[in-house]
C-alpha cells in the first residue's frame, strides 16, 4: 500500500511537471527507508528532534577531559557583534533546502530597530544567548515561541567543545522557567554529547530523502 501510494504522488508529481520531490521518514523505520531508496530517493540529511528533561541535568564531570580548555565558559545574552557569526551557523545547520516544509526567516533574531519594532508587537518574549570562553565565541542559542511548542535553535561550530554548548543551554532551560515542550532541532550526531549532558532526550531522528521527477 504504502509503495503504490508513494509511487502515485510521484506520477501525479510528474505531470504537474514538478522537478524535485522531499520527503521525511524515521530513521528507526528501516523498511521505509529501503522501500523510496528503491523508488530513487537518496538520503541528503538526518535531523534530530530533542526534547528538554524536567530539570534534570547531568554532571559537567561526565564530559570526557580531552573536550575541556582551560577557563570556565560564561552565558550572557546575545550581543549584536554576534549576529554575523551566529548568520552564518544558522545557514551552515539549517541550509535553505532542508526548510521547504517550513519559513525559517532569521532576520527575526538579526539586531536592529526595525527587529526590536518587530519583537515589541509579534514576539515579544523571543530570547538569544551567546556562550563565550576566554573570550572566543563558541556558540549562540535563540528561543522562538510557536503555537506547537518552544523551540531552540542552536548555532555553533560543529566542532565546538561539549561543555560551552552543555552550559548554553541548561542556562536557557533555567532562564526560562523550565518551560513544558522546549525542543531543539540539530543536524543528527552533531553536539550529541552537549545536548544530552543538559538534559535532552531524543524524540526522534528523521531522514530528508531527495529525488528528481
Amino acid at each position: 500500500i504504502a509503495r503504490a501510494l508513494t509511487e502515485r504522488v510521484m506520477q501525479h508529481a510528474r505531470q504537474r511537471g514538478v522537478n524535485d520531490l522531499w520527503l521525511h521518514v524515521r530513521a528507526d523505520n528501516p523498511g521505509a527507508v529501503q522501500m523510496y531508496a528503491d523508488l530513487g530517493f537518496v538520503d541528503r540529511a538526518q535531523r534530530t528532534t530533542w526534547r528538554a528533561g524536567k530539570g534534570r541535568h547531568s554532571s559537567l564531570d561526565n564530559i570526557p577531559a580531552s573536550t575541556a580548555v582551560p577557563g570556565p565558559p560564561a552565558v550572557t545574552k546575545r550581543h549584536s557583534r554576534f549576529w554575523p557569526q551566529q548568520l552564518t551557523w544558522l545557514n551552515q545547520l539549517h541550509p535553505d533546502e532542508l526548510n521547504w516544509y517550513r519559513s525559517l526567516n532569521w532576520n527575526r533574531l538579526k539586531p536592529g530597530l526595525w527587529t526590536w519594532l518587530y519583537r515589541l508587537f509579534v514576539e515579544f518574549d523571543l530570547r538569544q544567548w551567546a556562550v563565550q570562553k576566554e573570550g572566543h565565541l563558541h556558540g549562540t542559542l535563540a528561543w522562538i515561541p510557536a503555537a506547537r511548542g518552544n523551540l531552540l535553535w542552536l548555532a555553533c561550530d560543529p566542532n565546538t567543545d561539549a561543555e560551552p554548548i552543555t552550559m548554553l543551554l541548561r542556562h536557557a532551560h533555567r532562564d526560562l522557567g523550565f518551560r513544558k515542550n522546549i525542543k531543539l532541532e540539530h543536524p543528527a550526531g552533531l553536539q550529541q554529547e552537549a545536548i544530552q549532558g543538559a538534559g535532552f532526550e531524543i524524540v526522534r531522528t528523521l531522514i530528508w530523502m531527495h529525488t528528481q521527477c
